[in-house]
């Protein structure tokens, strides 16, 4: 659900209610690294997203790397499947 603009600081209760985060960075003219799919993952949720091809290292214990739209429900049911694989 879309709930608006949330303020920052608010921001870790939307995170720590959550099981998983999904990061929809699908425009290729978009670069670099987020920080919102980074702030999940510092309060420990995994993460289904784009830029994590931008890590040099293996990221299987962060999350799940989806390539387009296409993927994200098919990565997201892996997700819940295998949910307690994600550990970092």
């Amino acid at each position: 659900p879309w709930y608006g603009v949330t303020p920052w600081p608010e921001m870790v209760k939307y995170y720590n209610a959550s099981d998983f985060y999904i990061h929809p960075a699908f425009n290729p003219a978009f670069g670099g690294l987020d920080v919102s799919w980074i702030e999940a993952l510092a309060c420990n949720k995994p993460v289904l997203s784009t830029q994590l091809a931008y890590l040099d290292f293996d990221y299987s214990e962060l999350g799940i790397l989806i390539k387009d739209k296409s993927e994200c429900i098919e990565k997201a049911e892996l997700m819940i499947k295998t949910f307690n694989s994600f550990t970092r």
